[in-house]
């Protein structure tokens, strides 16, 4: 009860604020999968059916409003269905509020609540900007999201490692973002949060060894990027530095193909954390065709025995206006005295129909093989439907 007079209140009021001139926009989707996993069989010894997270199980409506600088929107979920008590096991209104003036910005996103709880227990993304000399100066404040990082041309090895590293996504603290000329973006952040994030030192000098800086230049075909990430970390009960060096490199040979690499290595004075890693990709697009290739190559130094290069080629071809099939390979061999034995090798056709405008069928199969164990280790097909409004 209490859930729906929290529910008509927020409506009422959105109501007399959607009287308001401006514009109202609203979508939504459903999205329903399963995995049939033929590598292993259930107690009764019947074909595994995955359904849940793995297999996809959604669907979302959102509502939006904006009138001048503001931007509302209002969004109710459900992720996937339990099926051993039959209940939604996860399900939520959303809320969230965006406000764009001449020189500043700000977002606030929330879930009202969700299935055991009327209020969430904070903010899911909080933050803000300000800017200055006409856009070229960027200083952002984040709770959570936001920040104005454009320093990554290619992250084929950096995704392995940090997750959007050249943002605050996720992370609390500040952010600054130079981009007075045409092109180069340079600046710094300092986090506020995570693993050892604050130990026992001077706040400066507590300050000053977790942040990171960052630039890129982009000119016609080329881009070349630049980060170094200093983390404080204690090791074996020491107090130590984790220093880590990003470089990125992107460059268009035509409107067709183009090619990226980028270098990761971690030069502090952390050892047990040291790591260097390379990655190289090259794509083609050209419809109907499209092709690539990546190479990963991780952990290069060797330092523990952990070296490792990946090969993922990939092809999709566009038979019609609807019909899509692709192939993608895998290839993981281990180089490193040890783990030389180690590899794996993995197959994935897909084909997708768009039925109609806004309702599809993804169809694919995965097949792994584990070099060293000589056996196969993943055998799934996997079934999506989705319809979008």
């Amino acid at each position: 009860m209490k859930k729906t007079l929290v529910l008509l209140l927020i409506l009422a009021v959105a109501g007399g604020i959607f009287a308001q001139d401006g514009e109202f926009s609203w979508s939504g989707g459903v999205d329903i999968g399963a995995i049939i996993d033929l590598n292993n069989e259930d107690a009764a010894g019947d074909t595994e059916v995955l359904i849940g997270p793995d297999g996809n199980i959604k669907g979302h409506v959102d509502l939006g409003y904006t009138l001048g600088g503001l931007s509302l929107g209002v969004g109710f979920a459900a992720d996937y269905w339990d099926e051993d008590d039959g209940d939604v096991t996860g399900a939520s209104i959303g809320l969230s509020a965006d406000y764009t003036a001449d020189r500043w910005g700000a977002h606030v996103e929330m879930d009202l609540f969700g299935v055991d709880s009327i209020l969430s227990e904070g903010p899911t993304s909080l933050w803000g900007y300000y800017t200055f000399l006409d856009g070229g100066i960027r200083f952002d404040v984040s709770h959570k999201g936001g920040g104005n990082g454009i320093w990554a041309v290619s992250d084929i090895v950096l995704g392995e490692f940090h997750d959007a590293w050249d943002r605050l996504d996720g992370n609390t603290g500040i952010q600054f973002t130079f981009g007075l000329i045409e092109g180069l973006s340079f600046g710094f952040q300092f986090p506020f949060g995570g693993d050892d994030a604050f130990i026992d030192r001077p706040f400066v000098d507590n300050f000053f060894k977790n942040m990171l800086l960052g630039a890129s230049f982009e000119s016609g075909a080329i881009g070349v990027s630049f980060m170094l990430g200093l983390w404080p970390v204690v090791v074996s009960g020491d107090d130590k530095v984790e220093a880590e060096i990003h470089v990125g490199f992107s460059f268009a040979i035509n409107d067709a193909m183009s090619v990226n690499a980028d270098l990761l290595a971690d030069v502090g004075n952390a050892a047990e954390e040291a790591y260097a890693a390379f990655g190289l990709g090259f794509n083609f697009a050209a419809d109907p065709l499209s092709a690539g290739v990546t190479i990963k190559f991780l952990d290069f130094t060797d330092k523990f025995d952990g070296r490792w290069l990946s090969l993922e080629p990939s092809v999709g071809y566009q038979i019609n206006d609807a019909v899509s099939v692709g192939l993608a390979l895998t290839f993981g061999k281990g180089l490193g005295d040890g783990n030389k034995d180690a590899g794996h090798l993995e197959v994935n056709p897909t084909l997708s129909w768009a039925v109609a405008d806004g309702a599809s069928m993804n169809f694919g199969w995965t097949l792994g093989y584990d070099l060293d164990a000589g056996e196969v280790d993943a055998n799934n097909i996997t079934m999506g439907f989705s319809w979008s409004f």
